[in-house]
């Protein structure tokens, strides 16, 4: 076996630059993430104040369940 290949064949060098760019990738894709949920909105269906909630906040809901 050629110095510096391991059993694939790979240098130390070509494993090292593979898992730069796995990482650079994935940076990419964590900042795309960022900027999707920074543009998300919530919007209500009308305007409208909130005089009693029937939740608080951290509890699990189901759709169609009662309060």
């Amino acid at each position: 076996m050629p110095r510096g290949h391991n059993a694939r064949g790979w240098t130390a060098a070509a494993a090292t630059s593979g898992r730069q760019a796995q990482r650079a990738l994935s940076e990419a894709a964590v900042d795309a993430a960022r900027v999707h949920l920074a543009q998300a909105q919530i919007r209500a269906p009308a305007a409208a104040r909130v005089l009693d909630r029937e939740v608080e906040p951290g509890q699990i809901v189901q759709p169609g369940a009662p309060c």
